[in-house]
């Protein structure tokens, strides 16, 4: 910008101090209204995840609901193999219903950063088969090798660990051929690393530094359905652990 100075001439002093005083000014303004969106965004964040957790005990009950009908139909004994598929269309719905519920929430906990991490010393390969099965309905029949040692512990929230794992095992299907097969594998020395690598199409190295931020959608990504914030998560959950995540 400029500064006038009408009437008598000032010295270059006063004049870069008057340049300085506004350029404070303008600086300070800035920060206040940058802190003014960050603390919006906060209080969004927390009023969605407020908001979701009571929608979430809305849905948690007609869900168990079904899953107590579902189990209790299964129980019976159905002649007709129709309806034995029925039901266990139903019930494989519900439970994928309420894990879709429950990742919801804990999502938008996480991004709007209302989350504590409890740790506690669990069976990797363990963990690693639980987050399969809770997933088993979005691989799409591709096969996964589960190539984790039986004998890895970790010391990590499990309830989070598994959400990051389902948010990669989900990302890993959606961006590869239906025939493909996803590999987990892990190795634990001084620290431990979890690999899921599945066989889609080569992620751009200009990409590499940006897929881990909120929002962000590759250009091989946008013709598939999401949100861009499932890989942020993931950074999320590892960065609370102490750890990194790459690509």
């Amino acid at each position: 910008g400029s500064v006038a100075v009408l009437g008598s001439p000032v010295s270059d002093t006063v004049l870069q101090s008057i340049a300085n005083l506004a350029a404070i000014a303008l600086e300070r303004a800035r920060g206040q209204e940058a802190a003014a969106r960050a603390e919006a965004a906060r209080q969004s964040g927390e009023l969605r995840a407020i908001v979701l957790d009571a929608l979430a005990h809305e849905f948690k009950t007609p869900l168990t609901s079904l899953k107590a009908a579902a189990s209790g139909l299964a129980s019976l004994v159905l002649a007709d193999a129709r309806e034995r598929e029925f039901v266990s269309i139903v019930a494989e719905e519900t439970d994928r219903l309420q894990v879709l519920v429950t990742d919801a929430i804990q999502r938008l906990r996480i991004d709007s950063g209302r989350f504590t991490v409890h740790r506690e010393r669990h069976n990797l390969a363990k963990l690693v088969t639980v987050s399969l099965a809770e997933v088993r309905a979005y691989l799409d029949g591709r096969a996964v090798v589960n190539h984790v040692p039986t004998d890895l512990m970790v010391d990590a929230d499990g309830d989070l660990l598994r959400l990051a794992l389902r948010q990669l095992l989900d990302n890993a299907a959606k961006y590869s051929p239906p025939t493909s097969a996803i590999d987990v594998s892990a190795r634990g020395d001084a620290s431990l690393t979890l690999v899921v690598r599945n066989s889609g199409s080569v992620i751009p190295e200009r990409e590499h530094a940006h897929i881990f931020e909120r929002f962000y959608r590759g250009a091989n990504a946008r013709l598939v359905p999401g949100t861009g914030i499932g890989l942020a998560i993931v950074q999320q959950i590892v960065l609370a652990h102490g750890g990194t995540v790459t690509v």
